[in-house]
């Protein structure tokens, strides 16, 4: 069950307060978040209660237009819990087809950074949508993670 509610102060500017509850096995996972933004940053704090564990996590997100066919996204963030901090951080980059979304091209290159006491966890992801025909695509992901020593992950579809 999910419930939210957005406010808009301005022209630009809204926030948005939402709590979501899920089952995982027989427990209960209970999701508070209260998100600020103006145009296309945002910024805001969340609670989780899980089990016996309480967390808390900051994140602060914005989204850059480098043109009509680019788009970039820089996301950077913390999670707090039994007296832990996880830092982590995100880059994705977006270029769609100059006709989209007639035009159904898309790829979009992401890395993501974690840091944890010390320990530094790097992730790449790939993804790219090609038009093949009128009705048909392909679809094509790949993700790399400095956590597994197993090759790359790539999927077709």
């Amino acid at each position: 069950m999910e419930v939210s509610s957005a406010i808009k102060h301005r022209k630009s500017k809204s926030t948005t307060v939402a709590f979501d509850i899920q089952t995982v096995g027989k427990n209960k996972c209970l999701i508070g978040s209260l998100i600020t933004g103006k145009n296309k940053a945002s910024a805001g704090p969340s609670a989780t209660y899980f089990g016996d564990t309480l967390t808390g996590d900051v994140k602060f997100e914005d989204e850059l237009m480098i043109n009509k066919r680019g788009e970039l996204v820089v996301a950077s963030g913390a999670v707090i819990g039994r007296g832990d901090v996880a830092y982590g951080g995100s880059l994705e980059a977006m270029l769609t087809d100059k006709d989209f979304p007639l035009g159904r091209f898309l790829s979009t290159i992401g890395l993501s950074v974690m840091d944890w006491h010390g320990d530094l966890a790097l992730g790449w992801n790939a993804q790219s949508q090609i038009p093949i025909g009128r009705n048909t695509w392909n679809k094509c992901f790949e993700f790399l993670s400095s956590l597994t020593q197993a090759k790359p992950l790539i999927i077709c579809v």
